[in-house]
């Protein structure tokens, strides 16, 4: 019977101590294995003997073999059939481009070892990620310096003026970027993605203004050389500007004492944007009186009043004459806010487009194994007819190693999409994914 065998096995399969033996000067201890290696030592054991006293051994009974263990899920790709995935864990604080440059390295080497008709795919490359990005940030950064100095130049009218308040932005991003490099912070789309140029350049545009105003009252009189010209000008400004730049800094010391996920998202954001202000206090201090003294002079300045000055000088009379009904509506605009306010709740998660999908499918807790891999490739092939997808891999129940212990019920297919570039259609992110959504609805009805 099967208790006979198992009693057998259990019998035949076990380390049984001995206690100890003294021989001459030394004590050895006496210790008897019988440990089952391998299908050979398992087909030998003898489970009884027939009437004539001939052993029975469990390969007489039947074919002992290596069989598998009770999958607990089931990985399908390209709604063709099963795959095995693998995923790259890394340390915590390690940088994810060395890593990813590591595993790119590993995997070459690996492939040059793989049997013939094995091949590694690789579905989700976090480098491409990465590298998108950087550019976007880089765009970022030459888009925001560019805008800011069309705007200078526009109410400034001094090309050469522009130029200088302008060069503060990279004069600032440089220390900020030095500062960086000295206390750890790295170059994320959260530390660099978030800088405000408009505030780098304040201290600048003040003084410029305050230099291109004192030529101009000072056009046609001669008296003063222009660096004394720039010397006066600035020294009135200086310490407004200082002070306009701290009280910026202080709104972002309360970031600095986030902690936990909030923490790790807005702390680099805060200290970034920190080491940026305080390069263009340096760039405004130190860089813009020299570089005024030596680049702008009182020949070509125009300071005049325009029609947007004139309009603004009419509202502020206007708002000086009407501040108690000014105050009253502000006030009440204020009021008008407060429900709206208590509705936005309180939590702000900053939205990264990584370029693909994840569809998560959701089934009754009791679905069996088979029934759930033959959804996963239906689903598949559907996601399969969108032009705009490369691959599918879906990922139902939990792993060997379980870290991420989920049931049957649970599937999440991840769908690797082609540049957006090259897409046929004018899906954005978001409605491609409702389309997909309803294209697996109708096929599951």
């Amino acid at each position: 019977s099967l208790g006979q065998v198992l009693g057998a096995l259990e019998r035949n399969n076990a380390a049984v101590g001995g206690g100890w033996l003294e021989r001459g000067a030394e004590q050895q201890v006496i210790r008897g294995e019988s440990q089952l290696q391998g299908v050979e030592d398992i087909g030998a054991v003898v489970v009884a003997a027939n009437e004539e006293g001939t052993p029975v051994l469990v390969r007489h009974l039947g074919e002992v073999v290596v069989g598998q263990a009770l999958p607990y899920g089931v990985v399908t790709r390209d709604g063709e059939g099963e795959a095995v995935t693998a995923i790259v864990m890394m340390r915590l604080g390690a940088n994810s481009r060395e890593v990813v440059r590591g595993v790119h390295e590993r995997i070459a080497q690996i492939r040059a070892e793989l049997p013939e008709g094995m091949e590694i795919a690789v579905v989700y490359d976090r480098a491409s990620f990465i590298e998108r990005t950087l550019r976007t940030v880089g765009t970022n950064l030459v888009e925001g310096a560019v805008l800011v100095g069309i705007v200078v130049l526009v109410f400034l009218r001094n090309w050469r003026a522009a130029l200088l308040v302008t060069l503060g932005i990279p004069f600032a991003m440089i220390l900020a970027v030095c500062g960086m490099l000295a206390v750890g912070i790295d170059g994320s789309l959260m530390s660099l993605g978030a800088i405000d140029f408009g505030l780098l350049v304040d201290g600048p545009i003040v003084m410029g203004e305050a230099v291109i105003a004192r030529f101009a009252l000072e056009q046609g009189l001669h008296r003063k050389s222009s660096v004394e010209t720039v010397r006066e000008a600035l020294a009135r400004v200086a310490r407004p500007v200082v002070f306009s730049v701290l009280i910026i800094l202080l709104v972002y010391l309360p970031l600095l004492t986030l902690e936990g996920v909030e923490g790790k998202m807005f702390r680099p954001m805060a200290a970034t944007m920190g080491l940026a202000l305080f390069g263009s206090v340096i760039f405004a201090l130190v860089v813009f009186p020299a570089a005024s003294a030596a680049f702008l002079s009182p020949s070509g300045v125009h300071h005049h009043a325009g029609k947007l000055e004139e309009r603004y000088r009419r509202a502020l009379r206007w708002s000086i004459a009407e501040r108690s009904r000014l105050l009253g509506g502000s006030l009440v605009a204020l009021a008008l806010t407060v429900p709206v306010l208590g509705s936005l709740g309180a939590d702000f998660v900053p939205r990264i487009d990584e370029g693909d999908i994840v569809v998560a499918v959701r089934r009754i807790p009791s679905i069996g194994l088979s029934e759930a891999r033959r959804l996963d490739l239906d689903v598949q092939r559907v996601l399969r007819r969108f032009p705009e997808v490369v691959t599918t891999v879906a990922q139902t129940g939990r792993a060997e190693v379980a870290t991420d212990p989920v049931g049957l019920d649970n599937t999440d297919i991840l769908v690797r999409l082609q540049p957006r570039e090259t897409w046929t259609t004018a899906h954005d992110l978001d409605s491609l994914g409702e389309v997909m959504k309803a294209a697996i609805s109708e096929r599951s009805q």
